[in-house]
Order: C-alpha cells, then structure tokens, then sequence
C-alpha cells in the first residue's frame, strides 16, 4: 500500500509540475510575443478622427420625437 501511494504522490507531483511548467511557458512567450508585435508593428494613428453627427435637421427630431410621444400615449401600461 505504500509503494503505490508513494507512486501516486510521485505521479501527482510530475502531473502538476509539467502542468505549471508549461502555464509559465505559455505566459513568457505571450508576454514576448506581444512586446514584439508592438514592437515591430505598431498601431498606426488615426488619420482623421471620428466625428459626431453634423447638421441634425430640426425636422426630423421634431417628427421622431412626436412619434415616440405618440407610441408612448397609445401603449400606456394600465395600473
């Protein structure tokens, strides 16, 4: 019994060891990897920045507004 628990300690303890070993190795190389993407690939700057709407036409506000106005009276929640 105890020849077989000592194996199985001993195969836990590899398991895991090959198991941390290769989460280290895996974050090393994504750390390296990334420093290198930025690196020698960096993110190019915006050439012309997004803008906001320009020229909202009063119209159109005044007609989506009367048509939620409206939706909201018509579909009123009853107490």
């Amino acid at each position: 019994m105890t020849t077989q628990l000592t194996a199985g300690l001993e195969l836990l303890m590899v398991g895991m060891g090959i198991v941390f070993l290769f989460l280290a190795l895996l974050v090393i190389l994504s750390v390296l990897m990334s420093k290198l993407v930025l690196r020698y690939l960096p993110e190019e700057a915006d050439v012309a920045p997004a803008r906001g709407i320009v020229g909202i036409d009063h119209k159109v506000t005044a007609a989506i507004t009367s048509a939620v106005h409206q939706y909201r009276i018509k579909h009123k929640q009853k107490d």
